[in-house]
């Protein structure tokens, strides 16, 4: 495993205290927490693990390498992949010290099948699949499991029964008096399923949300 680097222009150090897996989860750059956050916040994640695994491969002129992935996700179902963050415009560039971009780093990983020591697979994630808007998400949902209070929940429940099938989850929020507990249980609706999202983006109080329909 390797130390993150030190916070500078370019990077930073974030950390995030994860009580379900007994550890502190780093991120070194804004990419990484937005990855950490909305991975944290899959009701089916069941490990997370920061700076592993150190995979080795053999790059396109016979020279043994190694890769340290940013973050390895084992879910419910049992699935494990390790993931290379990187912002998009650096994927297909190489780094200038002699290794092959990470795209063609991840692909000879997988085809060579040294990951499936550590886990089914390797991806990368960039800006263009987890955004500052799904982590902020994942954070109030986590959160949401947190303070999850039947109560609240059965008051905005109440609530939601007076409302149509769309709504704006301001709506939601009317009445209550304690603005921030009905919100948490809000979230927890949506966590359950119970609430859906009517428009593409990050929820806010603005935001349309609807009832699913079967």
């Amino acid at each position: 495993m390797r130390s993150p680097a030190k916070n500078s222009d370019t990077s930073y150090r974030s950390h995030a205290v994860v009580p379900e897996f007994n550890r502190t989860i780093t991120a070194e750059s804004l990419g990484e927490r937005n990855v950490r956050d909305t991975l944290l916040g899959r009701r089916d994640l069941v490990n997370l693990r920061d700076q592993w695994p150190r995979v080795a491969y053999i790059d396109g002129h016979g020279t043994l390498r190694h890769h340290v992935f940013d973050y390895c996700a084992k879910y419910a179902n049992g699935f494990v992949e390790a993931v290379a963050v990187k912002p998009l415009s650096r994927v297909d560039r190489p780094d200038g010290r002699g290794s092959p971009s990470l795209r063609e780093i991840i692909r000879l990983i997988n085809v060579q099948l040294e990951i499936r020591r550590y886990a089914h697979h390797a991806i990368i994630l960039t800006e263009a699949d987890v955004s500052n808007e799904d982590a902020r998400s994942a954070h109030r949902l986590r959160e949401s499991r947190r303070y999850r209070d039947q109560a609240d929940m059965a008051e905005a429940i109440a609530v939601l029964e007076t409302l149509g099938s769309r709504f704006r989850l301001f709506h939601l929020l009317q009445g209550a008096a304690d603005v921030w507990r009905r919100e948490m249980a809000v979230w927890a609706l949506i966590d359950d399923g119970m609430i859906l999202a009517a428009e593409p983006g990050e929820i806010i109080d603005r935001s349309w949300l609807k009832i699913p329909t079967n």
